[in-house]
């Protein structure tokens, strides 16, 4: 067989690190193969060069926003603000008001 990066990802995981489709060793195969649902083909086709860009990408967490999730909701609170809203937490309301698709509160 050729250089890694022009074997299939189920080939570098059968011959390399000898994980075939059988038991514990197919749900391993599994584990290590996840990433393939973000580029559309199975490991049984996919050329393994695509499988080690995706590890590599995501790896040292890929998968967080910079500065960890609470960023998500200060990015939204500052957009918020901006426009001249305000965001209260943990505010007590005492009635929900509905009118023509729009929706509003009136704070205790």
């Amino acid at each position: 067989s050729g250089p890694d990066f022009m074997r299939t990802t189920k080939e570098v995981l059968e011959d390399e690190c000898g994980i075939t489709g059988d038991g514990k060793l197919r749900t391993l195969g599994g584990l290590l193969t996840y990433l393939f649902g973000d580029y559309g083909v199975p490991p049984e086709r996919s050329p393994f060069f695509i499988q080690a860009c995706l590890d590599d990408h995501y790896d040292g967490g890929a998968f967080f926003p910079k500065g960890g999730s609470k960023m998500v909701a200060k990015t939204m609170v500052a957009c918020i603000q901006r426009r001249g809203g305000h965001v209260y937490v943990r505010a007590p309301v005492s009635q929900v008001l509905v009118e023509k698709d729009a929706a509003g509160k009136f704070l205790a």
